[in-house]
């Protein structure tokens, strides 16, 4: 074969078409629908909103990528559509789309085979697409098979691992396997509880409290209380408008070690986030003379939020007392003010102007603003 002439090759090189990513289609959601079916092929779903950051990381670095693009191509219908926007309202109301970018994999007849949540890189992605287009592997046969009686543990672990990964609560699934499993001190069983386990009131949470030194020892400290407060914040979030009560017994469930600190902290937070002022009042006073803090910051804001919402004497006086030994700590311009404007509220104006004036002395040491503290000190003037 002859030899291109250098020059003619650099020319072919620089005029190459550019590798090119996934193209999507364009059609109403009817059209789409249709030529899955004719085709034979699965939509490929970006259910996508505008205002989505991880959306726009996707578009730019992950569907531009020239081998996602030639397995997508070739594989899929692509479809690209904004769920705030056309047809995307109702098609986020029939996947339940809560989250974005939302990854969905949709036959002809409108059934989602497989989904997947956030941001991917191109190898993830990648292997996304190959595990949807495989009818043995993606979610909606693990799904069927499950239905259909296989419990092999093997089968359960990438079950799991396939349903947790699309934000559902696995934890039922989970407790079944575990029932059958004599043992759950092994490694792997411990990774079931770890990973799946999402309902405080299921055993296998139980089983979590119980032997915390042992998950502690794995996974370490931090991984162990994370896991905790991921589990109380699921459970409130998925739980709306549950009474008090509820909450203390549940703190009590996640959290049996300390239980009675987070009880008094929540309690106070409770009151404050429903407005019931008094008892706001009453339980902050408890909760810190009970459990005294040693966070300046901490202190400063609940001396702050005093201020803001107290009448009551000798809770002032109290919150004036915290926002002292905040400044005792750490003195910043912030505590001060904050120790001006209690005592201007007590009625204690000469103290009120110090505070005021070294809030300010302090606020310009920093380049900070302190034009409220200016304006709290016209009206101790005034």
């Amino acid at each position: 074969m002859k030899r291109l002439p250098a020059i003619l090759a650099l020319f072919l090189a620089v005029n190459a078409l550019p590798a090119q990513g996934i193209v999507f289609e364009t059609d109403s959601w009817a059209a789409l629908l249709a030529k899955a079916k004719s085709s034979n092929k699965l939509i490929f779903l970006d259910a996508y909103a505008s205002w989505c950051g991880p959306c726009k990381k996707m578009s730019r670095e992950t569907f531009t990528n020239a081998e996602v693009g030639a397995y997508y191509n070739a594989t899929f219908v692509n479809a690209k559509i904004d769920m705030e926007k056309g047809e995307g309202p109702d098609l986020a109301s029939r996947y339940e789309v809560g989250a974005y970018p939302t990854l969905l994999f949709i036959d002809g007849d409108g059934i989602v085979v497989h989904r997947s949540v956030g941001y991917q890189d191109a190898g993830q992605f990648l292997a996304l697409g190959k595990t949807a287009a495989d009818p043995t592997k993606n979610l909606g046969a693990l799904e069927a098979a499950y239905r259909k009686g296989n419990r092999s543990p093997e089968f359960i672990l990438a079950y799991l691992e396939a349903k947790s990964a699309v934000g559902d609560d696995v934890t039922a699934v989970a407790t079944e396997y575990l029932s059958k499993q004599p043992d759950w001190s092994t490694d792997q069983n411990l990774d079931v509880i770890m990973q799946y386990v999402q309902d405080p009131y299921a055993e296998p949470y139980t089983y979590f409290n119980k032997e915390k030194a042992r998950f502690v020892a794995k996974y370490g400290e931090d991984a162990v209380s994370e896991k905790a407060g991921s589990v109380f914040g699921q459970y409130l979030d998925s739980h709306e408008d549950l009474p008090l009560d509820e909450i203390e017994k549940l703190i009590g469930v996640v959290f049996p070690e300390d239980k009675d600190e987070l009880r008094s902290m929540f309690r106070m937070r409770y009151y404050l986030q429903a407005g019931d002022v008094e008892n706001f009042g009453k339980t902050a006073v408890e909760h810190f003379n009970r459990y005294p803090s040693d966070d300046p910051n901490e202190l400063n804001q609940i001396a702050w939020f005093f201020y803001e919402k107290i009448d009551d004497k000798a809770q002032l006086n109290t919150a004036l007392g915290w926002a002292l030994r905040s400044v005792e700590m750490v003195e910043v311009y912030q505590n001060q003010d904050t120790v001006a404007a209690l005592y201007f509220k007590l009625g204690k104006k000469d103290l009120a102007e110090k505070h005021a004036l070294r809030a300010i002395e302090l606020a310009r040491e920093k380049g900070e603003d302190a034009s409220s503290t200016e304006e709290l000190l016209q009206k101790i003037r005034g």
